[in-house]
């Protein structure tokens, strides 16, 4: 049987990586422990996040048909229709710059830190705390890594924003009727389940490059395209392995993070107000962003040489640590 494992390995374990990966923080953070090592590969780490982020959103039911509740809603958005109506020659112009100019924070955003995800996994890899050179010696490949980013960001939108436009309509009809519509019913939950559906892909195409695609980009030198490529190969031959893998990482971040919660809940608080500042709470958790970067690696290792991280790429292993 086939199992994606190539020949003259062992098997595929995803609590393996976890005590290497604990280890490889312990070295390059601790051993000895170093505040200006520490704030370099924090940096290339505050990069590397810096385009992350998560959102949600909730429902709840309510009786449209509910007089106060249901006139007031109906008539707080007829007056909010009626200012849009009114002022649309100086709210189109203002909204039109507002998006252009979160587009390209978005963008530069995306870049940088395309660009700190080569540094960070660098730092990782080799167990050095450079910033300048991985910034230099993977231009290309970051650059390929960013237009990917920004295809398939741009390709979500195509998809969800529509989405969200039918589930808007058709509760904005809703309520204007105070009453549930059948037909209403049926878009708002078929559109609901779309963008979950549109979303978890999404997650897992951003979750699988950062993971996988990127190491590969890392030691082969080569397009995000080509390392799609190769990796879709590997996974596909060994599918049940790498969604074991995706449960197990799930399970580890749910208990990290319950433990950052028990610290906040232990501090008063105090210490969520530290790592709520930009930079500041990447370096305090630097050695969990560590972790988890040296445990994917870790795993992709595991199915040969030609996937291992921790052999210096070519042209890489004399480079000079950055200053």
């Amino acid at each position: 049987m086939n199992t994606g494992i190539p020949s003259g390995r062992g098997p595929i374990s995803v609590v393996a990586p976890v005590g290497p990966a604990i280890e490889r923080v312990k070295n390059s953070l601790f051993r000895p422990f170093d505040l200006r090592r520490w704030l370099a590969i924090g940096f290339t780490a505050w990069l590397a996040l810096l385009a992350d982020g998560g959102g949600g959103g909730g429902g709840g039911g309510g009786n449209f048909g509910n007089r106060n509740g249901g006139n007031g809603v109906r008539e707080a958005m007829d007056r909010a229709v009626e200012y849009i109506r009114d002022n649309l020659t100086w709210l189109v112009p203002v909204v039109v710059v507002g998006v252009l100019v979160l587009l390209a924070v978005g963008l530069v955003l995306l870049w940088l830190s395309s660009r700190g995800r080569f540094m960070f996994l660098h730092n990782v890899a080799t167990g050095r705390a450079d910033v300048v050179a991985p910034w230099d010696a993977y231009a290309a490949p970051a650059f390929s890594l960013f237009i990917f980013r920004v295809i398939v960001g741009f390709g979500g939108l195509l998809l969800l924003v529509p989405l969200a436009l039918v589930t808007g309509v058709s509760i904005f009809r809703m309520i204007q009727q105070q009453a549930f519509s059948p037909g209403g019913l049926v878009l708002s939950i078929g559109a609901g389940l779309a963008v979950a559906v549109i979303g978890l892909a999404l997650f897992l195409v951003d979750k699988l490059t950062k993971d996988f695609v990127v190491p590969v980009m890392y030691l082969g030198q080569t397009s995000c395209r080509s390392a799609w490529g190769k990796f879709y190969g590997l996974m596909s031959s060994a599918p049940l392995e790498f969604a074991i893998y995706l449960l197990f990482h799930l399970l580890l971040s749910i208990a990290v993070t319950l433990c950052v919660v028990m610290v906040v809940i232990l501090t008063c608080c105090v210490a969520a107000c530290f790592l709520a500042i930009p930079y500041v709470g990447v370096v305090l958790l630097l050695p969990v962003h560590m972790f988890f970067r040296a445990y994917s690696a870790g795993y992709l290792a595991q199915y040969g040489e030609e996937w291992d991280v921790f052999r210096p790429p070519t042209g890489m292993a004399s480079m000079p640590p950055s200053t």
